[in-house]
């Protein structure tokens, strides 16, 4: 799953929304999986790619951290 479609899925399973930097930040603290990164080859562009299980870690690790704001 692109970046994108790990949000857009977040939004419309769990109706949360979180920016890409956001995304990014919980994977470098390790909240996350790390996604598999790559390029296309010279000059055509990078890319991203999540396990399709990383929206539901991601909602675990954001309730987390609801919690333990109470």
């Amino acid at each position: 799953m692109t970046p994108d479609e790990v949000l857009q899925e977040l939004k419309c399973k769990y109706g949360v929304s979180m920016s890409r930097s956001t995304l990014t930040r919980y994977e470098n603290k390790g909240l996350i999986p790390k996604p598999k990164h790559g390029a296309y080859g010279r000059g055509k562009g990078r890319f991203t790619d999540y396990l399709n299980s990383t929206v539901n870690d991601l909602y675990k690790a954001v309730y987390k951290k609801r919690l333990e704001r109470l």
